[in-house]
């Protein structure tokens, strides 16, 4: 048996991914890497501002279920073991739906994609280690913010 609430699973589910519709709503008019990609004339630098947002855009949906699990003090430690599990697995399947229609192949995020999709699916193998693969996320998404600040940097020259 689970040792989680469903319903509220559930409902914090929907309200990651709810709030994180209306972001790229709102970002596809005031977001400075949108803005910056919109307005850059070299095709290479373009496409990493627009992929650096998608990017920062997946990792918002980790860091906005930290949010919410943070403001929850009474569920127990094991309880929000059970419901980031629970997210991750419909997490992942966003992931792999989005790498196996095709869409992000001609871009270079289909390696960062892979990694973060290879992290979530360890943290759903190894739940007991669960705390350990989630700080491994979150220096995966550092090391995304830091990757593309490089290639863009680069490309700025």
């Amino acid at each position: 048996m689970k040792n989680y609430d469903y319903r509220f699973c559930v409902k914090a589910s929907l309200q990651v991914m709810k709030e994180q519709r209306d972001s790229i709503y709102y970002d596809s008019c005031n977001n400075h890497l949108i803005y910056s990609g919109l307005h850059e004339t070299k095709e290479e630098l373009q496409t990493l501002y627009f992929q650096y947002y998608l990017i920062e855009w997946l990792d918002n949906h980790w860091g906005q279920l930290h949010y919410i699990l943070d403001n929850h003090p009474e569920y127990s430690i094991d309880q929000k073991r059970e419901f980031t599990l629970f997210y991750a697995g419909y997490f992942s399947e966003m992931l792999d739906s989005w790498v196996a229609s095709g869409t992000l192949s001609k871009l270079m995020i289909p390696n960062i994609l892979q990694s973060q999709k290879e992290t979530v699916k360890e943290l759903l193998m190894f739940s007991e280690k669960w705390e350990q693969s989630s700080n491994k996320l979150k220096l995966l998404i550092k090391k995304h913010r830091e990757q593309f600040e490089y290639e863009i940097k680069k490309y700025e020259k």
